[in-house]
């Protein structure tokens, strides 16, 4: 029975030795893709039009607070319309759907302007997530505002 019990052990100790070097290795390659990326003095975003675009740093920093001052022309411009309005403003469902949609799109661009200001640290995987969000945010505020013309 103890040969038993040894044989299970020794397995036991191997599952657990594989099962440590996996989370080392990729602990290690997790390091090393972060570690790259943050060399990197390139992005590459997908625009609003669909386009595979390869800008700098310091170029996707300009867009992106260029689409979050668009989007904060929009919005304010839909402030205004809707409280100079009064009640008579038809509310399409095309209309509520967009500025839902750009609401949840431009949502981590804002959260992070907000954290800028704020002086709060950003992780690395909110930053990595607005390579995909701003060109969103800039197309769903893109909608919303051709759709305010329609409302007047």
């Amino acid at each position: 029975m103890s040969g038993a019990r040894s044989a299970t052990t020794e397995y036991q100790n191997r599952a657990r030795g594989i099962g440590q070097w996996r989370r080392r290795a990729l602990a290690n390659l997790v390091l090393t893709v972060f570690f790259m990326l943050c060399a990197c003095s390139e992005v590459s975003v997908t625009n609003a039009e669909g386009e595979r675009v390869r800008m700098s740093r310091e170029d996707f920093a300009e867009y992106a607070e260029a689409t979050f001052r668009h989007h904060n022309r929009v919005v304010s411009e839909l402030i205004t319309v809707f409280s100079m309005s009064g009640e008579d403003i038809p509310f399409t469902p095309a209309l509520i759907r967009s500025e839902e949609d750009m609401a949840a799109r431009c949502k981590p661009l804002n959260e992070m302007v907000l954290a800028m200001i704020e002086g709060r640290e950003q992780s690395f995987w909110a930053r990595l997530k607005l390579l995909n969000q701003v060109p969103l945010c800039e197309l769903a505020t893109q909608r919303v505002e051709q759709l305010i013309p329609t409302i007047l």
